[in-house]
Formats: structure tokens, sequence, C-alpha cells
């Protein structure tokens, strides 16, 4: 087969630091290739070398047969290479077909947009690439997080790419979006494009791709076919651990019920009762919209309920999540960066934002007293930055959730939810987060998980409710917390006996 694109013996260095050292990868037209590695990798300098932001200190690049030193943006987009970055470059104040048109725009003699004709491009480009658009009249700045990765991504696919480069395509995309976007890439590869796709989900990898390069430490590791690896061995490819290392070892000893939630309703959940108990992490998995979501909101008062909660006996009425605050309920939102985090805002600014009454006095921010918050909250989770003071902006994916995580631990919650603890985050993050709270609720702490990934669920939590159109299908314990099993009632079937 034919090489699309080739990269041979690259190097980039940033000072003393080697971001790449000897990078090779073949690209082969319609191909679905993951690029695999930890967070400090290489993949980011790679990719802004193949877009043309970034010049290698040694190495070449081969397109189609023509060879190259470096690629500069102009020459990398004249050969049909398309980026869509973690980081959307949307423009936020235009219309998604003045986006989706950008460069590209029909105007009249008079200079005036000829939208019609626009709009016919449009619709004939979503036809032919299998895209489904959101309002084309919406502005950005009004979309979701997920119609704004739409955008992103339809706008890459309508420009003439060749080969499409996706980094962390999925991390804001529910399970229903993502289906759309592995039809648009399956379309894109039918029609003989070439796609690097970027994801730290293994299950995603070995649901949509072809082949699979693993980087470790800016150095080529290995390339496979996707289908002659299994997740254990990327694991250990990329980390140098085994899979069966990545969780800490489950509690086989819980303490008295902490939580107790009866006929409890809000949203699509109805009726749900559980009973979640002290030194325990527990699980609510079942397929995305299942009403997982709308649970724990109710649960900390961002969505209207109904039901009794007590805790610890107590009864509970929380109508706002500051009712679940003082009483020492904390949340961490699955969108950290529109939801959780302040991202324009330095470190440690987002990290006491939760306890700013505790660490002000008479309204003035006490420094001594934060500073303490700050750095106990920095050890325990590692966070990895240049100074405090940096913005949040400024830190990998792995890093900006650790400081979202800290924002809540910082209230030093007696129970702690988590939607998505580990969305788009690598491997070794995925280990440091997950003895950070095995260790927490070692020492006391009740924390509960809502999780898309089965994976994730199976090795953390030592129980699982699984919910299916807004009921609680059955709670695995023991020995039934099996793949099988956790499968079995997603789909309202029966666990055995």
């Amino acid at each position: 087969m034919d090489k699309e694109l080739e990269v041979i013996d690259i190097h980039k260095s940033f000072g003393a630091t080697k971001a790449l050292r000897g990078v090779n990868i073949v690209l082969r037209p319609g191909e679905i290739h993951a690029l695999l590695g930890e967070n400090g990798a290489g993949k980011s300098t790679l990719v802004k070398i193949l877009a043309g932001v970034l010049k290698p200190d040694a190495g070449s690049i081969v397109i189609r047969g023509n060879a190259h030193d470096y690629l500069d943006v102009k020459k990398s987009f004249d050969y049909g290479i398309r980026t869509v970055y973690q980081e959307m470059d949307l423009i936020d104040d235009m219309t998604v077909i003045d986006n989706l048109m950008l460069a590209k725009e029909k105007t009249s003699t008079f200079g005036r947009m000829k939208y019609p004709q626009m709009l016919d491009e449009v619709n004939k480009m979503s036809k032919l690439r299998g895209v489904e658009l959101p309002d084309l009249d919406a502005r950005v700045s009004d979309l979701d997080i997920i119609h704004k990765q739409i955008t992103a991504i339809a706008r890459a696919v309508f420009s003439g790419c060749k080969i499409l480069i996706l980094d962390e395509p999925t991390a804001v995309l529910n399970e229903v979006e993502r289906d759309k976007l592995f039809k648009i890439m399956m379309t894109l590869k039918s029609q003989g494009s070439s796609i690097v796709f970027i994801s730290h989900r293994l299950e995603e990898v070995f649901m949509i791709t072809d082949v699979v390069t693993v980087l470790k430490d800016g150095a080529y590791v290995s390339t496979a076919c996707t289908s002659e690896m299994t997740e254990g061995k990327l694991v250990e490819l990329m980390s140098g651990r085994k899979l069966s290392d990545l969780y800490p070892q489950k509690n086989s000893e819980f303490g008295p019920p902490v939580l107790e939630i009866e006929g409890f309703s809000s949203g699509i959940a109805k009726e749900v009762n559980l009973e979640i108990r002290a030194k325990e992490i527990f699980g609510i998995g079942g397929l995305v919209g299942q009403g997982q979501e709308d649970l724990v909101k109710g649960l900390i008062g961002l969505v209207d309920h109904v039901g009794s909660v007590r805790k610890q006996g107590r009864s509970l009425k929380i109508r706002r999540i500051e009712d679940a605050f003082k009483n020492s309920i904390s949340y961490v939102s699955a969108d950290r960066k529109s939801e959780g985090l302040v991202l324009c805002r330095p470190i440690y600014e987002n990290i006491i934002l939760s306890v700013l009454g505790r660490v002000s006095r008479h309204g003035v921010l006490d420094r001594e007293l934060s500073s303490a918050v700050v750095n106990r909250m920095i050890r325990l989770l590692s966070i990895k930055s240049g100074s405090e003071k940096d913005p949040v902006s400024s830190l990998s994916g792995g890093n900006q959730q650790k400081v979202s995580l800290s924002k809540s631990l910082a209230l030093n919650p007696e129970i702690l939810i988590l939607h998505e603890p580990t969305r788009g985050v690598d491997i070794q993050t995925r280990f440091e987060i997950y003895k950070v709270l095995r260790s927490l609720v070692n020492e006391g702490m009740t924390i509960i998980v809502i999780s898309s990934e089965a994976v994730e669920l199976l090795g953390l939590c030592d129980r699982i409710a699984v919910m299916y159109e807004g009921q609680v299908k059955g709670v695995l314990e023991g020995d039934k917390v099996t793949e099988e099993n956790l499968i079995a009632l997603a789909n309202d079937q029966e666990v055995p006996v």
C-alpha cells in the first residue's frame, strides 16, 4: 500500500528538553492511525510539526513521495493536513456558518456575503462527509462544548482535508456524539482520507483505529496493527506499568451507611434507592444518558428533586449547591473547562475558590492561610507547574483535572462526588488520581464516581450501581463486579445468580 505520509527520524528540543528523539511514523491512505503516549510523550510537538507550527531540528517529512526537512503552515495546508486541537480555535463571536466558511466566503461584487450560496455549499459538504451540524445561524459562543467540537471538526473536514489530525476529539463528547464522530471518521476513511487519532481512552482506540503507534518520553516505542494489541499491552508500552497495577487495592470492609437515598427522583432519574457506606468508592454506571448525571446533580442541588436523603441518619434538605457544601458534600464536574475551572486565572486562585471564606479575614485574603491550602493540595495531587501563579490554561489536561479536584478537596468533604474523574488525562495521571482517591477513602472519606468507562468503574470502585432508563437495575459487589454483569445490567438484562 502507498504511503500518504512518512515521518523519518524527527528530533525536536526546547532548550535542554528533548521533546522528540528519533520519531518514525508511516500513515497510509484510508487509515485511522492512533498516536498514543502519556503527557510529555511528544504527541503535541509532533502534531505541531506536521501542522507547520514548529520546525524540527532534524529528520524529514515525506508526503505522497515529496520529501521536506520541514513544513510551514502554508505547505501543510496545501497538502491537505488539517488539525483539530484539544483547545478549539473557533471564533466565538461569529456564527457556525461563518466559522465553517472562513476564508472561503462567497461575496458579491460589492463585498456582501452571499449566504444562500454558502448555505448550499455547507449542506452539500455535510451530506458528502456525513456530518450532522448544529444550527448554522447560532453564534459559536452560544453552543455547548459538544457542538463546538462538532463545528471545529466540520470546519477541518469541509476544507479539503486529506490528512485529519484529531487531538483528544472525544474528551468532551458523550457516547451518542462520539458515535456520530466515528461515523464521520469512517466516511472519511472510505473516501481515502487518512486520520491520526489521539486519545487517552483506550477502548476507543480498539473501536475505531487500524494501526497504533506509541511514543514515550519523546521517543518512538512501537507500531502495530490495533487488532494485534491488547489494552494491557498498550498501558505497559506507554507507562512501563502493567494494567493490573493501575488501580490500588480495593477495600474489603466498610463503615456504617453515610448516605441513604430513598424514593429519589431528579430529571430522568426515578425512584432511586441506594445506601452508600463510609470508606468505600461507590460507582454509578450504565450507558451514557441513563440518569446518572441527573441523579448526582439532584443530590447536590443543581437539579430539582424529590425524595429522601439522609446523611449519617440526619435528613438533608439540599436546594442549592451551597447547601451541599454546608453538609460536607463536594462535587467535581465532568466539564472542567467550562464548569470546574477559571482557565484564565492562576492555579492558586482556582484551588482556593471554594474556600475563600475560610482563607479570608474581613473580606481580605489571608496569604498564610491560603498558601497552606494551596501547598497542601499541590503536594497531595502532585500538581506539576512552573509556578502556582501560572494560569490554569498553561497546564496539561491531567494537571488541570488535578486542580479541579483540588478545589473540591480543599473543602475537606466527608462525601466527594466525581463525574468522569479522569476524562482526557493520561495513564500516569490516572494512576496518581486513583491512588489519592483510595488513600482518602482509607482515611474515612466516602467517594461516589460516575464514569462512562466500564474499565474505570470495575478497577476503581468497591460497589457499582448500574442505571437503565433512569432506574437502578442493580448494585454489583464482591465477585459480582465483572464486565459481563455491568454490561448486562446496563442493557436491562438479568445478572446470573
